[in-house]
Order: structure tokens, then sequence, then C-alpha cells
């Protein structure tokens, strides 16, 4: 896996894995997370953040799926937020809470290409939008969120699983707060991510959505489609 700490990290998918070929656009600032509670890191992070959504803005829209509705949004040309819900009022509440400083515009002519991109992820298991992700967290959190996209649809790993993969075996709790921190649902799918007994534990947007998910990717992937 190419990793680029200082700018843009270009993941390519495994064999099998998501089609798509996302792009992370986000900054790391060290390992602070992890031996100091990330308190310097944070603030370094959400300045550099404010910074961006204060020049660039947001630009969002929401739309039907099989879930009920579907939230994406965008900053310049990456990809920066997508949700899942039933009520598109909650939804754009939700993003002006993650993105406060942000100037928030409903563009459905602005966002058509990138909301029809969501929408094939959410619909079809393994596509989705070829927009760069903007992703803002930890070093930790960066990580977990780039081995989560080496999950292929159809497929699970518990949080204990995931931080041995990461070289942190004793980390499990901390990638499930990483992957209750995951603001890009489905295209950065912590969906995938169960408990060792093979529970499904919480999701932000519903377990009943996580459990629907879960189901249908198996079925497409039993399916080969």
């Amino acid at each position: 896996m190419e990793r680029c700490f200082a700018g843009v990290s270009r993941i390519p998918p495994r064999s099998g894995s998501q089609t798509f070929d996302p792009v992370f656009s986000g900054h790391e600032h060290g390992g602070a997370a992890l031996s100091t509670g990330g308190k310097v890191e944070k603030a370094k992070r959400e300045a550099d953040m404010h910074a961006h959504e204060m020049k660039t803005g947001i630009c969002f829209d929401v739309a039907e799926c099989w879930l009920g509705r579907v939230l994406a949004a965008m900053t310049g040309q990456q990809l920066c937020a997508v949700f899942l819900g039933d009520d598109p009022g909650v939804l754009t509440c939700h993003l002006r809470v993650c993105f406060p400083r942000a100037g928030l515009t409903r563009d459905r002519a602005v966002c058509k290409e990138i909301m029809a991109g969501v929408v094939e992820a959410v619909e079809h298991p393994g596509r989705g939008p070829s927009l760069p992700l903007a992703v803002n967290g930890t070093a930790f959190q960066l990580r977990v969120w780039r081995e989560l996209m080496e999950i292929s649809p159809g497929e699970t790993a518990t949080y204990t699983e995931i931080a041995r993969r990461l070289g942190a075996p004793s980390a499990a709790r901390a990638v499930g707060r990483a992957c209750a921190a995951n603001k890009l649902a489905v295209v950065v799918p912590c969906h995938r991510v169960v408990r060792t007994d093979g529970g499904l534990a919480g999701y932000l947007w519903g377990v009943e959505r996580k459990r629907a998910l879960l189901e249908r990717e198996r079925n497409f992937h039993a399916s080969g489609i």
C-alpha cells in the first residue's frame, strides 16, 4: 500500500476489492494520538480543516437510495462526507455539526456526478465515486480507514483483527472509535467491521442499516455481480 503522509495518498484496490481508486487528501500529524491523547495533534488537524473549509466551502445534496436517504458532500473536488438516514433535514444538521465553520450550499447540479457515484456505491457494493476523498483524522485513524478499504464486499473483519493488522493488537477499542469517527459511510466501509463474536456492535447510521448492507454485499458476492 502506497502511503504519503505529507499530502496525497493513493490506495490501489487489491484484487477483488473496490473497483474505484480512492485518494486520501488528508494530512497526518504524527502519532501523538496514541501517546499523549492527541491534544496537540487534534488542534493542528482542526485548524487545517477549518482553514480549508472556510476557503472552499462545502457543496452537498441528498438523494433517495434503498437504505432511505443519502447525503453526499464535497469540498472543492474532494468528497468529504457521506451520511445515511431518513430525514434530509437531520442529515443536513449533522453535516453542519461536523463542519461548523464551513459555508454549506445545497446544489443538485454541482453535486450531480458525485451523488450518482455515491448512490452507485450504496446500490452496488464495490462500485463508487472516483473523486479524491478529503479525510481529516489522526495518524491512527487514517491507518484504520485505509485498512477498512482493504476489506472486500462480502467480507468482514473484527475490531481485534484490524488492530492486529496495524501492529497494535491491544488497540481494538481505538479501532472502534476510528470507525465511529468515519464521515464517509459505505465509501470507507466501517460497516464491515464486527465484534469478535460476530455481533454487529454499533453503527452511527443504525445497526439495521449495517445488517442490511452486509447482507446485500454477501448476496452480491455470492451471485458474482
